[in-house]
């Protein structure tokens, strides 16, 4: 390497160790246009491309330096890390092997392969691997915490806590371990001790989206509702926020590159995966929004260029976007562009006159704890509700061609929602009392949906009410909530029955264990909700509602308390 390429190199590396990431990027790229054998050229341009969040291309640079240079430990170890990064976890496994047969006391690569261990299910081969990183450094902060994750997996709280306090007393300022310390509280119930480990987490690290996610949770938990709002509208902001939030008009250079963080948008080279429903219901959005004066006339071209991208989809649940496609909307994509507030109202929000001691008295007398009232909300708290979720551009995940959805954590946590919880809590203290709100979402489906399959939720009580006017179900009598009188055994993984349950073989599984089933089935109402058992398996009426934006089925759902209690 000449003495050009290597002050080049040095002055990348000074980039690089700054946070100047594009200036080390631009650099390495003059150098390997110069000469693409320079290994240390192509090691650190890997490393930049995988913090930029280009995971594939970097591993793909890292093992070019890896060829070149077979016997450099360090090398293979960044490999290693791109691959987990990528879930390769085999490959992973491999490269942190490597590096380790040409280093063995390499402590950091035993560390990183305990995390590999973990995530492949071989919680006792990654102690091993964590205890013999800390026999290496004893002061390895790092290793005490992954350890800490490991136990606590295991449920071996105490040594969970002992492993996190020690990650501390090495290394006070570490906000992974002040945050994983939150969690092991949280799972204790202990949320005072969770909260404070949250905030020194985030004291720390004021961008700490988990952190940030976590303590709103730990305040819904307490019931500090408007600690909570004040947590995720943070969280909304940093994962979801940018130069779009009630934008006075659509400027097709503003934003670039917006999205490479945490959680959204596709900006900087990111690629973004969506359904057509999805880019449709969002150039639907904002086609109301302009036509209810919301938004001015400008985010049409905002519209044309999810249009441009959506015409050339097919309707396959869930696509990748290409490089240009994701370029063509990213700055924007998942970013709230408008968002309606809906503070609390004067008075109640819930109607005063349903009989909520009868209601109580036969949902805790019924052999299935199923109840359905009309009228649930004052029509002036309807109303509010409804203009929020039209209105406020926050509906980032969905589920195929069936639905899009806004949760607690992503902008579904407006004032006047937890009005409505804390109303319901009073309202209802036999079936509500003890059991904190858990969370909240809405569902915004296709006009014509199978709608959400089988499944249980992740709670103990479970209140769900639609919105949308009545003259939109095309199917007078359906359409609504189909409950079955059997409940999900309770040592069951709900989190993998959940996230498979649309697979076609949970989906054999979980038919054969409704198969002689009773069912419930609510029709359709606006402003009808149904109180129901959690742990009840329930799914929804196919749904088959009138043309165009307005008239999409939306159902809101409030979760209180903990599966089992």
């Amino acid at each position: 390497m000449n003495n050009g390429q290597n002050s080049r190199l040095q002055a990348a590396a000074g980039h690089f160790q700054a946070g100047r990431l594009a200036e080390a990027r631009d650099l390495c790229a003059e150098i390997l246009a110069d000469n693409p054998q320079n290994v240390m050229a192509l090691h650190l341009h890997g490393i930049l491309h995988c913090q930029g969040g280009q995971m594939a291309k970097g591993a793909e640079l890292i093992a070019g330096a890896v060829r070149l240079d077979p016997k450099n430990p360090i090398i293979h170890y960044n490999l290693g890390k791109a691959w987990f990064a990528q879930g390769r976890l085999e490959d992973a496994v491999a490269a942190f092997g490597q590096a380790l047969d040409l280093k063995p006391d390499f402590a950091e690569v035993h560390s990183n392969l305990g995390n590999v261990l973990g995530i492949m299910g071989r919680p006792d081969d990654a102690l091993a691997a964590y205890d013999r990183a800390l026999e290496l450094n004893p002061n390895f902060a790092e290793a005490h915490n992954n350890r800490g994750n490991t136990l606590k997996d295991q449920g071996r709280l105490p040594d969970a806590a002992a492993a996190y306090e020690r990650a501390l007393a090495i290394n006070p300022k570490y906000p992974e371990a002040h945050y994983n310390r939150g969690n092991l509280h949280s799972s204790r119930g202990e949320l005072e001790a969770a909260l404070a480990a949250y905030e020194a987490a985030l004291a720390l690290r004021p961008a700490y989206d988990e952190a940030l996610n976590n303590l709103g949770s730990a305040f819904q938990n307490l019931g500090r509702f408007g600690e909570a709002r004040a947590a995720f509208d943070r969280l909304l902001r940093l994962r979801h926020g940018g130069p779009w939030w009630n934008a006075a008009s659509f400027d097709a250079g503003a934003g670039t590159g917006a999205g490479a963080g945490n959680g959204g948008g596709g900006g900087g080279g990111k690629a973004l995966n969506a359904s057509a429903f999805k880019l449709a219901d969002a150039i639907d959005q904002i086609d109301y929004l302009i036509s209810r004066g919301r938004l001015d006339g400008s985010f049409e071209a905002m519209a044309e260029r999810y249009r441009s991208v959506l015409v050339e989809l097919d309707s396959s649940p869930a696509t990748e976007l290409s490089a240009a496609q994701s370029a063509r909307i990213g700055a924007f994509h998942d970013r709230v562009f408008h968002y309606n507030p809906a503070p609390r109202i004067a008075g109640r929000a819930i109607n005063r006159d349903l009989d909520f001691r009868g209601i109580e008295a036969e949902y805790l007398s019924s052999a299935v704890s199923v109840i359905s009232l009309d009228d649930f909300l004052t029509p002036e708290a309807l109303a509010s509700l409804r203009d929020f979720c039209l209105e406020s551009t926050i509906f980032f995940d969905y589920t195929g061609e069936r639905f899009v959805s806004s949760r607690s954590n992503q902008g579904f946590n407006c004032d006047l929602l937890y009005q409505m919880a804390e109303e319901l809590a009073s309202s209802l203290p036999g079936v509500l009392g003890g059991h904190a709100l858990k969370n909240m979402w809405v569902y915004r489906y296709n006009n014509q949906s199978e709608g959400v399959a089988e499944h249980t939720d992740d709670g103990a009580v479970t209140f769900n009410f639609w919105i949308t006017p009545d003259d939109a179900n095309l199917n007078p009598g359906g359409g609504g909530l189909v409950v079955y009188a059997k409940e999900q055994p309770l040592d069951w993984d709900w989190e993998r029955y959940n996230r498979e349950k649309y697979g076609a073989d949970m989906k054999r599984e979980i038919d054969e264990f409704l198969s002689d089933a009773e069912t419930i089935t609510i029709p359709y109402g606006e402003n009808r909700a149904v109180l129901f058992c959690s742990n009840l398996y329930h799914k929804s009426d196919r749904v088959n509602f009138k043309d165009g934006f307005e008239n999409r089925r939306m159902n809101i759902t409030m979760l209180f308390g903990q599966r089992g209690g």
